[in-house]
């Protein structure tokens, strides 16, 4: 992998991403794994030759000793684990397998969207620099970008949800024919309806709410909502933040 070399280098989504930020050399796993290691971080942090993201063992998996004839057999991540790690990278990343770009372009890129949402949940996030930034303002509570935690609040009724201190904000797919139960809470809740149609009973007064229809429920009132033939997309605010959605 000399550094002249105009042929594209062959990196798994992961590579391309984590290699740009990691400076922990993985020296257990011998000189020609490490060498390669930091051939292909110099490539990405500065260097201008082709990057080809690929499914499989790439240039670095090659030279490593966890390789098994079937791939990856690191016991932090198996091939299908790896597998599943490498497509959703390449989904927020927006770009399919087999993508040919020179290291410049690859960098931009992967700058503008880490962290990643895969960074929330990675064993390694500590050791880079938008996994261990990310970890720091999630344990303070100031993490700014992004979505924190998905949830399902009843069947059908899937939420997306951040928060500060003093605010939560909740993004909240209704598919059709879906019940969200009278329920009340302390917390005040105001909303607005993106999209679809939404059947709300707020106090007992019962109305339906179509696109661009906002809503304020206030702190202890009972209310429920739910959609017939028509899915819906709402936004909702909490406040303060629901411990229990956290």
């Amino acid at each position: 992998m000399a550094s002249e070399d105009n042929t594209p280098l062959r990196l798994r989504a992961h590579h391309v991403c984590c290699s740009r930020y990691w400076d922990i050399p993985l020296s257990e796993r011998g000189e020609g794994f490490a060498r390669t290691e930091l051939e292909v971080r110099q490539a990405l942090r500065c260097g201008t030759r082709p990057i080809q993201v690929v499914e499989g063992v790439d240039s670095l998996c090659s030279v490593c000793p966890l390789r098994s004839a079937e791939g990856c057999a690191s016991p932090k991540g198996d091939e299908t684990a790896v597998r599943k790690w490498d497509a959703l990278l390449l989904r927020e990343l927006g770009v399919p397998f087999g993508t040919v770009m020179d290291a410049a372009s690859w960098r931009r890129l992967v700058d503008a969207k880490a962290p990643f949402r895969l960074c929330q949940r990675c064993q390694w996030r500590q050791h880079c620099s938008p996994g261990a930034d990310r970890t720091n303002k999630e344990a303070a509570g100031t993490l700014p970008w992004g979505w924190r935690k998905e949830r399902e609040l009843a069947p059908g009724i899937v939420a997306r949800l951040t928060w500060g201190d003093r605010v939560m904000l909740s993004l909240v797919r209704v598919e059709a024919n879906s019940d969200l139960r009278l329920h009340s809470h302390p917390h005040e809740q105001a909303g607005v309806v993106l999209d679809g149609e939404l059947q709300m009973v707020i106090g007992g007064e019962n109305r339906t709410l179509k696109k661009g229809d906002a809503y304020v429920v206030a702190s202890g009132v009972p209310h429920s909502a739910r959609t017939g033939v028509v899915p819906a997309l709402v936004l909702d605010t909490f406040s303060p933040p629901r411990e229990d959605y956290k």
